[in-house]
């Protein structure tokens, strides 16, 4: 659809050092949202009030940092006055990712003659200053367009024009701007040719930063970007947040070893997990019934991540409910909503009779409305298996939540799926994933909504079905390649059809 696009802060912080070879401290940018998709949807990103003083903020300090030589290296012209109009051209061009419109080179032409007017000593560069200001503050700037040529505006259905394709593309696969190259063939109005569509796709593919990118697909698709702010009780869990930068290293080593181009679907799911510390591996079975044989574990794919386990649970306790609602709605695509005008029980509610022995006891007292019943059942039988491992991500053989050591039962039933069976351990769950075309088309709906920065109207949009297509048999960088390889890519529309 016709779309505005705020850049994300990393991508806005990458822009800058790109442009000035200067980094920036964003730590008080406010937090971005995503609404529980990614951080990058479009229909989320927005500039506040106070993302406005941010960037304004950094846009006089990068400036004010650069100094007489570095600004003039960044054009063809010196600072004079008379080279004026040729330094608001191309460092607009490189700025807005696209030569900057006739009326903003006006107005960018009247800063800085009026500082040329000025007797005051600097004054001239005072104004080419001021300029680079206001570019770095420009909605062009700072956001993306998909809005097509002026001269489409009334159509319904539009073509980007080539250089908003190339920030498309540059944006979503490498999150940045387009390089020198590819900003080459959009002046040439080139990249609308299927041929050279793929064979930019592939370019962009081969960059470093794009496994990077699909490295930050795979941590939100995951839901554990935030894992800095997962707490534990120091009582319940000890150790758990000296422990944490180590979780977050394994889950980079198991990305850097499963979750880069060649890789697969099925690397992600069942790839084993590899060693980060040994003191990683004593805190995983530091949990009093853990078995002595630290092989003795289903732990594998994703779902045997630290940071997967101990993000989708409780702050003192594991969650069958969430864990389970997770694996349905990133691994299945499928949301769990409540009934119109229906507030469930609290947990604390169930947790006060004390009857439960384990906190699966728990859950089924807890499930045992009738008007409960529906989703837990699909949520917690997921979640009953992942038991083997407690709130932490510790292995256990023991249930001690309820004041008692009770063996643990893992006996679950997979249902509304294309792979249902029992199951009795996460090996068992990881199996089924693999097995699952739902699965496959899911990453590639997921993949669409992050790369693409949107929820999909259907799920038979070409995107999506190029890259299930693609995915199944192959490897994560056919997904990608898939998704943007269609008409889709430059194709928008005004309003789209529900």
């Amino acid at each position: 659809m016709a779309r505005t696009w705020r850049l994300t802060h990393e991508q806005y912080r990458r822009s800058l050092t790109e442009l000035f070879g200067v980094d920036v401290d964003l730590d008080d940018f406010a937090p971005e949202s995503g609404n529980g998709n990614f951080v990058n949807f479009s229909s989320t990103s927005f500039v506040r009030q106070d993302l406005a003083a941010n960037y304004f903020k950094t846009a006089k300090a990068v400036v004010a940092k650069l100094d007489r030589q570095e600004l003039a290296r960044l054009t063809s012209c010196n600072l004079e006055a008379s080279c004026s109009t040729a330094f608001i051209h191309e460092l607009g061009r490189k700025v807005f990712r696209r030569p900057p419109p006739a009326e903003l080179v006006t107005r960018y032409q009247a800063i800085i003659d009026a500082a040329t007017s000025s007797e005051e000593a600097g004054a001239v560069e005072t104004g080419f200053r001021a300029v680079m200001v206001a570019m770095l503050n420009s909605p062009l700037f700072l956001y993306r367009t998909e809005v097509g040529a002026e001269a489409d505006v009334d159509l319904n259905r539009f073509e980007l024009t080539a250089h908003e394709l190339a920030s498309a593309l540059s944006f979503s696969l490498i999150g940045g701007a387009p390089p020198a190259w590819l900003e080459e063939l959009a002046d040439e109005g080139a990249l609308r040719d299927r041929a050279t569509l793929r064979d930019s796709v592939q370019r962009l593919l081969l960059e470093p930063a794009a496994n990077s990118e699909l490295a930050r697909f795979l941590t939100e698709w995951l839901e554990v970007n935030d894992f800095d702010q997962v707490i534990k009780s120091e009582d319940v869990f000890p150790g758990f947040d000296a422990i944490k930068p180590q979780m977050q290293a394994e889950l980079a080593a198991f990305l850097e070893a499963r979750g880069q181009q060649h890789n697969t679907l099925s690397d992600l799911l069942i790839g084993t997990i590899p060693e980060v510390s040994p003191a990683l591996t004593n805190y995983y079975f530091s949990d009093p019934s853990a078995p002595e044989d630290t092989s003795a574990t289903s732990r594998a794919g994703v779902l045997g991540l630290g940071v997967v386990l101990a993000d989708h649970a409780k702050s003192y306790l594991t969650s069958p409910t969430l864990r389970g609602t997770f694996v349905r709605k990133r691994f299945f695509c499928q949301e769990i909503t409540l009934p119109e005008n229906f507030s469930p029980p609290p947990l604390s509610d169930t947790e006060v009779k004390k009857t439960a022995r384990t906190t699966r006891e728990l859950y089924e007292q807890h499930q045992a409305d009738p008007t409960c019943a529906p989703c837990h059942d699909l949520t917690d039988n997921i979640g009953f298996v992942l038991e083997e491992f407690d709130g932490a991500g510790r292995v256990r053989t023991l249930d001690t939540t309820q004041g008692s050591a009770e063996p643990l039962d893992l006996a679950a039933e997979l249902t509304s799926s294309d792979v249902n069976r029992p199951l009795s351990s996460l090996s068992d769950l990881n199996a089924a994933l693999s097995e699952s075309a739902m699965v496959r088309r899911c990453l590639a709906q997921q993949a669409f909504r992050f790369y693409f920065g949107q929820s999909e109207i259907s799920s038979s949009l070409p995107p999506i079905v190029a890259g299930s297509a693609a995915v199944e048999g192959s490897t994560l960088g056919a997904l990608l390649s898939g998704l943007f390889t269609t008409e889709s890519t430059y194709l928008r529309v005004r309003e789209p059809s529900l």
